[in-house]
C-alpha cells in the first residue's frame, strides 16, 4: 500500500517512493465518499490514504474546517471554499436576503419567509412588532372569512375589531409613507432606520396588544406587552458618541422591563379584569360599513405585503425559531404564542450566550402546498465553482422530502417535528417512517421522498400540467442565482476550489417556491433509494465540471470538444469583476493633520 513519507523532499519525490509517475494524479479523501472514490480512480487517479499529508492534487473533505486554504498550494484542487457563512447559516443567509434589492430589482420578501435574528435588539423590535401586526390582520381576516351574504346580522366585537383595523391601516400608511423600501417588513435591522423614524409611534400600541390578545388567546403576562420603552436602547447605535448595544445588555434590559411588567401586571389584574368584562359585552351586527372597510384594509394590506397570502387565510400567526448555526433540523421549534417563544428563547439564551446560542425566528408558511395530506420540501444541489467570474450550476435533478405525520397547525401538534419538518434525520426516528402514502392521483409516497419528475407528473394529474418546468423550476433557477450574487461578498473566494450547496424550497398553495436554507455539505448519504440514485449521479457529475470543464477552459479548447457536464447545467456565468485596490493591501485610510494656529501679527 501507498505511504505518506515524512521526509520525502517534495510531491515528485513523494510519487518516486510510492511508485508513481511524476504526471499521476492524487487525491486524498476525508468522509464517505464513494461514488466519488471509485470514479477518481476509473479515472486513473491514486488515493493517498494519509489524510494529514501535504501531497495531493485534490482533497475531496467532508467539510470546508477540515483543511484550511492557507494550507492549500495554489495548484491543488479543494471541494470547499473556506467561509461561507452569509449563505448556510440562518443568521447570515437572513442578513444576505435583505440586501437582495441592492443587487436585483426584487426584495427579499417575495422570495424568503420574514426573518428576524432575536440577538440584535432592532430586529427583536421588529419582529414584537411584526407579530402584533399579523396577529390584528388575523382578525380582520377572520371575520371576512366568517361573514357570508346570507348573515344579514354577523356579529363582531366592535372594541376588538377597531383596534385591529386602526393597527393594519397604520401599517398600511408606514408602507406606502417608506416606498419599497418596507415592501411588507414591519423593520429589521437593515431597514430600521428608514422604515422606523425617530419619534415614530409604534404600529401597535399597548392597549391595542391587549385588546389583539383577547381575540387571538395570546397570553400577555410574559412577554413585554409595551415595549415601546426599549425604543431609546435600539436608538442608541444611531448615536456616535453612544457605546455598541451588546445582545446580552438588550435581553438583560428587556427582563428587567418584564419583569417590572409582571409585578404591574398582578396589581391590575382586578381592573383589567373589569375591562375585560367591558370588551367582551360590545358585540354588535357587522353592518355593511365596517365590512367594506375591513375589505378595503385587506386589500390595501395585500399592496403592500409582499407575504399577505404566505399569512395563510385565517392565519394562526406561527412562527419557528432556529438556532442561527445549525442543520438537520437541531433546536427547531414552532410557536403561535409571542410570550411562549420569547420565553423559550430568552431561557435558551440565558447568560448572553456565543454566536452558536443566537436564535433566528422566521415566518411559517402558514398556506403550504400539501401532498398526501403532507408538507414536503424540495433539495435542490447547486454548484459554485467561482466568485471572479461568478460561476454557478444547477442540477438539473432534485428530490422531495415529505414529513412523516398529517398536516396540522393545532396548537397541541406545534411542537410535533413531524408534522412540521421534513429532514431525513428527524423523520426517520418516528414510528411511521416505513409508513407508505398516497396522493391524490394515486402515486405512492414511499420513504417519505419523491424524485422530481414524480412530483411533475403529480402536477399534471391534478390539473397543473407543465407547472414543474414552466413555473417552479425556471423560478428556483432565478432565487438561486439572486441568493449566490448577494452572498458573494462574505464568501472567501479561491481559484481551484468549488462548493456543492443544498438549497430547500417550500412552496405555498399557489406553487410560489419559498426559500428556507442554504445548507454546506448537504447530505450525501445513502439514507433512502431516491437519494441512493441521485448522489451517485449528481456526485459523480460534479467530476465532469471542476475536472474536465476546468481542463476544456484553460485549454482554451473550441465548441465541439465542450465537455459533457452530465446532470449540471450552467445556470450563470457573471462578468469578470476588477479587483478593488483595498483588496491588494492599498491603504485607504483618510488621514489629517491638526492645523496649528498662526502666531498673531499686531496690524501695522
Amino acid at each position: 500500500s501507498q505511504l505518506s513519507l515524512p521526509d520525502a523532499r517534495d510531491f515528485n519525490d513523494w510519487k518516486r517512493r510510492n511508485g508513481l509517475r511524476s504526471d499521476a494524479k492524487v487525491f486524498i479523501m476525508t468522509g464517505w465518499f464513494p461514488c466519488v472514490k471509485n470514479a477518481l480512480q476509473q479515472r486513473g487517479w491514486h488515493n493517498n490514504p494519509d489524510r494529514t499529508s501535504p501531497f495531493f492534487d485534490l482533497r475531496w473533505a467532508l467539510h470546508s474546517s477540515d483543511r484550511s486554504a492557507a494550507a492549500l498550494q495554489p495548484w491543488q484542487l479543494s471541494n470547499h471554499f473556506v467561509r461561507s457563512v452569509g449563505l448556510t447559516t440562518k443568521a447570515g443567509l437572513l442578513d444576505t436576503m435583505r440586501s437582495l434589492r441592492w443587487h436585483v430589482n426584487a426584495d427579499g420578501d417575495s422570495v424568503f419567509p420574514r426573518c428576524y435574528n432575536l440577538s440584535v435588539d432592532t430586529d427583536a423590535l421588529a419582529f414584537m412588532e411584526d407579530f402584533k401586526v399579523t396577529a390584528a390582520t388575523n382578525v380582520l381576516k377572520h371575520v371576512l372569512r366568517q361573514w357570508s351574504p346570507e348573515g344579514a346580522h354577523f356579529m363582531v366585537n366592535g372594541t376588538i375589531l377597531e383596534a385591529a383595523l386602526a393597527v393594519c391601516m397604520r401599517r398600511v400608511r408606514r408602507a406606502s409613507s417608506c416606498g419599497e423600501s418596507c415592501s411588507g417588513r414591519t423593520g429589521g435591522s437593515e431597514n430600521a432606520d428608514m422604515d422606523t423614524p425617530e419619534g415614530e409611534e409604534p404600529l401597535v400600541s399597548a392597549v391595542e396588544w391587549e385588546l389583539l390578545c383577547l381575540a387571538t388567546h395570546t397570553t400577555t403576562n410574559h412577554p413585554d406587552p409595551d415595549f415601546t420603552g426599549l425604543y431609546p436602547l435600539s436608538k442608541a447605535r444611531d448615536s456616535a458618541t453612544a457605546a455598541p448595544v451588546t445582545s446580552h445588555e438588550f435581553y438583560e434590559a428587556r427582563r428587567r422591563q418584564q419583569a417590572e411588567a409582571r409585578r404591574a401586571d398582578v396589581r391590575s389584574a382586578a381592573a383589567r379584569s373589569k375591562a375585560a368584562e367591558a370588551v367582551w359585552q360590545d358585540v354588535s351586527v357587522l353592518g355593511s360599513g365596517r365590512l367594506q372597510r375591513v375589505r378595503t384594509a385587506l386589500a390595501a394590506l395585500r399592496r403592500v405585503h409582499a407575504q399577505f397570502d404566505l399569512d395563510g387565510t385565517f392565519g394562526q400567526n406561527i412562527w419557528i425559531i432556529k438556532p442561527a448555526a445549525k442543520s438537520r433540523g437541531r433546536g427547531i421549534s414552532c410557536f403561535a404564542d409571542l410570550g411562549k417563544l420569547l420565553e423559550c428563547t430568552e431561557t435558551l439564551h440565558k447568560g448572553g450566550g456565543t454566536g452558536l446560542d443566537q436564535w433566528v425566528v422566521q415566518k411559517y408558511i402558514e398556506n403550504p402546498l400539501l401532498i398526501s395530506r403532507r408538507k414536503f420540501d424540495i433539495r435542490q444541489w447547486v454548484l459554485v465553482t467561482d466568485w471572479n467570474p461568478l460561476t454557478v450550476y444547477f442540477c438539473d435533478k432534485c428530490y422531495l422530502r415529505f414529513g412523516v405525520e398529517d398536516y396540522t397547525t393545532s396548537t397541541s401538534a406545534l411542537s410535533n417535528a413531524y408534522v412540521h419538518l421534513v429532514n431525513n434525520s428527524i423523520g426517520k426516528t418516528s414510528d411511521n417512517w416505513t409508513r407508505v402514502t398516497c396522493a391524490d392521483n394515486g402515486e405512492e409516497v414511499r420513504e417519505h421522498m419523491w424524485r422530481d419528475t414524480t412530483f411533475a407528473q403529480y402536477l399534471a394529474d391534478t390539473g397543473r400540467p407543465g407547472a414543474y418546468n414552466d413555473i417552479i423550476k425556471p423560478r428556483m433557477q432565478e432565487i438561486v442565482t439572486w441568493a449566490i450574487m448577494c452572498g458573494r461578498d462574505n464568501v472567501e473566494a479561491r481559484k481551484n476550489s468549488w462548493e456543492l450547496y443544498g438549497f430547500d424550497f417550500m412552496f405555498d398553495d399557489s406553487l410560489q417556491p419559498w426559500l428556507i436554507e442554504i445548507n454546506s455539505s448537504p447530505a450525501c448519504d445513502y439514507s433512502t433509494s431516491i437519494t441512493q440514485e441521485f448522489v451517485q449521479e449528481a456526485l459523480v457529475d460534479v467530476l465532469k465540471v471542476v475536472l474536465d470543464m476546468r481542463a476544456w477552459e484553460e485549454s482554451r479548447g473550441n465548441a465541439a470538444s465542450r465537455p459533457d457536464t452530465g446532470l449540471w447545467k450552467l445556470l450563470h456565468k457573471g462578468p469578470y469583476l476588477p479587483m478593488p485596490a483595498s483588496a491588494f493591501g492599498a491603504d485607504m485610510t483618510l488621514k489629517g493633520t491638526r492645523i496649528v494656529k498662526g502666531a498673531h501679527k499686531p496690524s501695522s
